[in-house]
């Protein structure tokens, strides 16, 4: 969706302070630069990011969107947008997740982390479904040491008299 300049320069004023500064902060820029490189994308898809990103930030594209975005605009498959997504909730979202549950009405017991991450978890197994999958050990393919009398018994030559620690029934 294509925001006019009016519309960009009214969500900005209305952002808290701190979304302001990230927006323009020189680190973040810098951040996003490493991001995309990391991920092997091009100075085009590195644009692209930013504006998604800025996009978020500013309140005019909703979490939820992200990946998808993501991945229509930089023209990369979903998983690589889900990596690419997850950095940028690491290095930048988690820094202003306070003003970002702000502009977006999240609970404050949400995080913005799971509106975003929601698409990833969507496709990969849950652990409990990997864990319901593996078969328990049978009894005859678990071996056991057999136990040596003398590491159990009641009575032990060091203590005659019987154990000094354990009290009597």
């Amino acid at each position: 969706m294509e925001y006019t300049q009016e519309q960009l320069k009214t969500a900005y004023k209305n952002l808290p302070p701190d979304l302001q500064d990230a927006i323009f902060n020189v680190e973040s820029a810098q951040v996003i630069q490493i991001i995309g490189k990391n991920n092997n994308l091009t100075a085009e898809q590195i644009g692209s990011l930013a504006e998604e990103i800025a996009l978020i930030m500013l309140g005019l594209n909703h979490p939820t969107e992200f990946i998808p975005n993501l991945s229509h605009h930089l023209n990369i498959d979903k998983e690589a947008a889900k990596k690419i997504a997850q950095e940028v909730n690491d290095q930048l979202f988690s820094k202003v997740r306070h003003s970002l549950k702000k502009i977006y009405h999240l609970e404050e017991t949400s995080q913005i982390k799971t509106e975003i991450i929601k698409e990833i978890e969507k496709e990969e197994p849950k652990i409990t479904d990997i864990l319901q999958n593996l078969k328990a050990p049978t009894e005859e393919g678990v071996s056991r040491a057999p136990m040596q009398e003398s590491e159990h018994s009641n009575s032990d030559a060091r203590y005659p008299q019987g154990d000094p620690y354990r009290e009597p029934i």
